[in-house]
């Protein structure tokens, strides 16, 4: 399954290959901040400080997508 199957399944409880992990709300978490140097509210002014926290929740906890319901309820694709 790509992401973006795996996504949709898991939001319509399909069965999905592997759990589809995500967090539909924010994953800048004070440790995350803590590890990668990027906090905020500096994240919130510079590209390249939000880009590495953002990484984190990727490089570090392995979720594949956030803000996702975001996106579901229209702002934009999967």
């Amino acid at each position: 399954m790509t992401e973006r199957e795996r996504t949709l399944a898991a939001v319509e409880q399909k069965q999905t290959d592997i759990p589809a992990v995500g967090n539909a709300v924010s994953i800048a978490t004070i440790d995350l901040m803590d590890a990668t140097g990027c906090s905020f509210p500096e994240a919130h002014l510079d590209a390249e400080t939000m880009a590495g926290l953002a990484a984190a929740g990727y490089d570090r906890c392995n979720m594949r997508r956030t803000r996702w319901a975001a996106r579901w309820t229209g702002a934009g694709g999967i």
